[in-house]
């Protein structure tokens, strides 16, 4: 046997068509492949975007839903404390200590700082909320104007705002809204 020296470079191996064919062919998969994935990307963006329109959507429509609610339990508190109906206040105490929770959750889900003084005036008539709650049951002797009357002239001050401000989130949901 003949040995032939190695070569690094052999011209006697000359691409043919078929060869060129199928290198045009491969660059015009990876170009393609590249176009795709740029496209995709943003796709992404765009659906990331979508999502969260979406979402802070939801959440003004559930603010818009929630808020108007403390107008009724206002009335119901009322009712309560002029019938000196214990359990009826203790109920829509309860009642209004459920909703301001939720309402927090969704003003400080819908934009930072922006509705901060209506969360914390409905964190600060939360807690007068327990504390009366507590008073209810506790103390036998002092009727329910005594008891609620404080905390429900409170929460007839905060009602309106809240129902504005539920005005505001729905007729301008792209622009802040204030308590101004």
């Amino acid at each position: 046997m003949i040995e032939r020296p190695f070569v690094w470079i052999d011209l006697t191996n000359v691409p043919g068509l078929l060869d060129w064919i199928a290198f045009l062919l491969g660059g015009t998969g990876i170009a393609f492949t590249a176009i795709q994935l740029l496209r995709s990307k943003s796709s992404l963006v765009a659906a990331e975007r979508a999502l969260k329109n979406t979402r802070a959507s939801l959440l003004a429509n559930q603010a818009i839903f929630v808020l108007p609610a403390f107008q009724e339990i206002s009335d119901s508190i009322d009712s309560a404390i002029q019938a000196d109906n214990r359990e009826e206040l203790q109920a829509s105490l309860s009642r209004f200590n459920a909703r301001a929770h939720e309402a927090i959750s969704v003003l400080t889900a819908l934009e930072e700082n922006i509705y901060a003084s209506f969360v914390l005036d409905l964190e600060n008539v939360t807690a007068e909320v327990g504390d009366a709650r507590d008073g209810l049951f506790s103390d036998s002797s002092a009727n329910c104007l005594e008891i609620g009357g404080p905390v429900a002239s409170r929460i007839r001050a905060l009602s309106p705002k809240l129902g504005g401000l539920a005005v505001g989130i729905r007729n301008e949901p792209g622009k802040r809204v204030t308590d101004a």
